[in-house]
């Protein structure tokens, strides 16, 4: 049948035949539409793959920019880190040079996260440190060494809620020092009617083991039984310095 239908193509076309002329110029046309439309389909469907492939790569150049800028972010982190350091550094050094005499400038590698016990670890470096010696910024006073092991010291900052330590309010006002929920305060006053907002804070001749008139902060405000004040310095540095210990008795 397929023989018999060439020959009817080729001898009507050789006589001229109308009807195979006309079957025949149809079948072109609809031989050259199908091709035509197939390469335009094959085109999509390469020009499809290489837009498919272009993404994969944008998505994997994204993903390296990403990490290159998250790996960015932790360096800067860190360099802000050093800077904090280096400026809290030259601070205390500054301040060390003129007005205080420490044993040890000690750096802070640890917090505690307890809302109430409140400490710091610091490292203790080659010094001979002792429980008791005192822990300052360039501001005052921030708590007192609680535990001394290896290379590291606890020290029991002034808000935590087992700190006791006496202080002077104004000239000679006596009382004691202690954290609480309510904040960091002053009980057993001796003279708690004299007490006033914004007298100065500092700890008093009357403590063991602690020089005084180092700062704490100034009074805010009082209760029927307590006197309450805003700190002088961050309780929670980079660095520390530790005062010299003291003999009881013997307060600068």
């Amino acid at each position: 049948m397929f023989i018999a239908l060439n020959l009817f193509f080729v001898f009507g076309t050789r006589f001229k035949v109308p009807m195979c002329i006309s079957t025949q110029n149809a079948l072109k046309n609809t031989i050259h539409t199908a091709l035509h439309t197939s390469s335009r389909y094959i085109l999509d469907i390469l020009h499809a793959f290489k837009n498919i492939g272009a993404l994969i790569d944008q998505q994997e150049e994204l993903a390296k920019l990403r990490s290159e800028n998250q790996k960015l972010h932790e360096r800067l982190k860190i360099m802000q880190k050093f800077k904090e350091e280096n400026i809290s550094l030259h601070s205390l050094l500054s301040k060390t040079r003129n007005d205080i005499d420490y044993q040890s400038l000690a750096r802070v590698v640890l917090v505690s996260s307890h809302p109430y016990l409140q400490s710091l670890v610091v490292e203790r470096g080659k010094h001979n440190l002792q429980i008791g010696q005192a822990a300052i910024t360039q501001q005052g006073l921030i708590g007192l060494i609680s535990e001394v092991q290896g290379d590291f010291v606890y020290i029991q900052l002034i808000n935590d809620l087992r700190s006791h330590i006496p202080v002077t309010i104004g000239e000679d006002i006596q009382g004691v020092l202690s954290g609480s929920p309510d904040g960091i305060k002053i009980t057993a006053v001796s003279s708690l009617d004299e007490v006033k907002q914004g007298l100065p804070v500092k700890t008093s001749s009357n403590a063991q083991h602690l020089p005084s008139n180092i700062p704490i902060g100034t009074i805010t405000h009082k209760t029927e039984d307590a006197a309450f004040l805003e700190l002088s310095s961050d309780l929670f540095p980079t660095h520390v310095m530790i005062l010299p210990a003291i003999q009881q008795g013997h307060h600068a």
